[in-house]
């Protein structure tokens, strides 16, 4: 299955991203994504599927947009991930060339505010 992504909102573009996630879309996400920790397009790639193991997104649900400037906005959002676990996620976007991206930083996102854990995965 192929996804489009022509200048959606921010409001658009988190579900656009997710059913990526969800779809295993791995070299499409890693180009809808500014990642600090893998500047590398493959090695996003590459990541991105090691951590589909255990981190496949199964299910979503965006809570709120907030913050929302003409060049960043930030979405919560609440994930619940294939190994049973549920997490309230803070999602950053950036516009880069006229195109919302997500924006992963080398800050733990488990510092945001947004962030929490609803339920940790099973045998945990």
């Amino acid at each position: 299955m192929s996804y489009i992504l022509e200048s959606s909102s921010p409001e658009e573009f988190p579900t656009e991203y997710l059913e990526l996630s969800k779809a295993k879309e791995y070299e499409q996400m890693a180009d809808l994504v500014i990642d600090e920790r893998f500047p590398d397009r493959q090695k996003r790639i590459e990541d991105y599927e090691a951590s589909a193991n255990d981190s496949a997104v199964e299910e979503y649900e965006i809570k709120e947009v907030k913050d929302v400037t003409e060049e960043t906005a930030k979405v919560v959002a609440v994930l619940t991930l294939k190994d049973g676990s549920v997490y309230q996620v803070p999602l950053n976007l950036v516009k880069e060339a006229g195109e919302w991206k997500l924006h992963i930083g080398f800050e733990g996102i488990n510092k945001d505010k947004d962030f929490k854990t609803i339920k940790p995965a099973a045998g945990f």
